[in-house]
């Protein structure tokens, strides 16, 4: 588990976590979390009775209780009852989305600590917030995850949400990739409206850049196409039940035909019981052999 960032889950997580993760700390700094049982998610039982020691933000030693050797001025956390895992990871969110002017600043950000959540990708957003919160956060002055984002959407006329940068052609596509790598976004994002010419243009001059493109698979291409391209994932399984269906290219011209509640409830139907468990395993494959990541978004009902 060295190098790991670690949530821990009990009433003073939050202030765990900021010694560690957020905070700005004295440049000797080093906490032993005491008496906690480790989950370290790989599948192995819980340790009950552990002590971890976290130097500079490093975790360099672990073992049961007794086994390690506290310094002299380290902090103790005695979690006795409580549990320790890996930090967790959102992989999809958006925290200039919930039309809150401090982009989720005042609920979002401690409700993600708080669940140990320490990472988070966004996958859509104002740079003018995201820009300057991740600075506040890195340099200690603000309690948060690290973050990494893609700042506005690259999308067809009109585009699905906002923000988003119109892109119709190769001009467009290749002003608004270097100008989103020059404003300092992890990747690119592309979304469901662009057109077919527009999101091949983004594919190649992402790649001339070295910069990553994630996203939608448009509307009008296929999952397939998408990881032959070199999307580096997919969000919402995005035409991926479409692609596992034995009636891809039909249901793919069907699909706009009727944008009627009726219309697409029956292209839903056909789409589900078109389904190929051999279309579906080549597609899988697919996306095995180009490194094509998925992002279900899926969650619980309420």
């Amino acid at each position: 588990m060295k190098h790991k960032r670690l949530a821990v889950f009990f009433p003073v997580a939050i202030a765990a976590i900021c010694l560690f993760v957020a905070c700005k700390k004295p440049q000797n700094f080093v906490l032993a979390i005491t008496h906690v049982t480790v989950i370290d998610m790989t599948g192995a039982p819980p340790a009950p009775d552990q002590t971890v020691l976290i130097e500079k933000d490093k975790i360099t030693a672990l073992g049961p209780a007794g086994s390690i050797s506290i310094p002299a001025g380290a902090q103790i956390l005695d979690a006795h009852g409580k549990f320790l895992i890996p930090g967790l990871s959102d992989m999809h969110l958006h925290l200039t989305g919930a039309g809150e002017p401090n982009g989720s600043q005042e609920f979002l950000l401690p409700l993600l600590i708080a669940n140990g959540i320490i990472s988070v990708r966004d996958m859509g957003g104002y740079l003018e917030s995201l820009v300057p919160l991740r600075k506040e956060i890195e340099e200690g002055k603000r309690l948060g995850p690290r973050i990494v984002f893609a700042g506005p959407y690259l999308d067809g006329d009109p585009p699905a949400f906002q923000p988003a940068i119109i892109t119709k052609n190769r001009a467009q596509a290749n002003d608004a990739v270097q100008s989103l790598k020059q404003r300092g976004v992890d990747f690119i994002k592309v979304q469901s409206n662009l057109s077919r010419d527009a999101y091949v243009a983004v594919a190649e001059i992402a790649k001339e850049q070295n910069i990553s493109f994630v996203g939608h698979v448009p509307d009008r291409l296929t999952a397939w196409e998408a990881a032959d391209a070199g999307q580096r994932s997919i969000e919402h399984l995005t035409n991926v039940l479409r692609g596992c269906s034995r009636n891809e290219a039909e249901l793919m011209l069907k699909q706009f035909r009727d944008s009627s509640r009726g219309g697409q409830l029956a292209w839903q139907r056909e789409l589900l019981d078109s389904y190929s468990e051999e279309n579906a395993a080549k597609l899988i494959e697919k996306f095995h052999e180009r490194q094509t990541w998925q992002t279900p978004t899926l969650r619980k009902g309420l």
